[in-house]
């Protein structure tokens, strides 16, 4: 698909966002003190979220480099896939228990 699907609530919602940061920041450049801070505050955050992405393609970089330097992959079964016997549990929890010969057989 070529164009993203946004619904008008997306939009709408992400317009009112933008006219509250175009307000803060004119208010700024008029000089409040608290729109500097809130503005100065958006740019620390839009730095923070661009050193992250760098960090994650610095790491995914230095995976796909690692990754085809392997010759070969030998899966590596989970410690927590270890057999576990089977267990009969009532399928309600209200159920008599089973006694007896169909003690195997699960009550309904």
């Amino acid at each position: 698909m070529l164009i993203p699907q946004f619904s008008i609530r997306t939009l709408l919602i992400l317009t009112a966002v933008a006219a509250v940061i175009s307000l803060v920041l004119q208010q700024a450049v008029a000089g409040a003190l608290w729109a500097q801070c809130a503005g100065w505050t958006f740019v620390f955050i839009g730095i923070l979220f661009a050193a992250y992405a760098g960090l994650f393609l610095v790491a995914w970089g230095l995976g796909q480099i690692a990754g085809t330097m392997r010759h070969s992959y030998t899966p590596v079964a989970s410690p927590f896939a270890a057999v576990v016997e089977a267990e009969v549990v009532p399928a309600s929890p209200f159920a008599p228990p089973a006694t007896g010969d169909d003690a195997s057989i699960p009550q309904p």
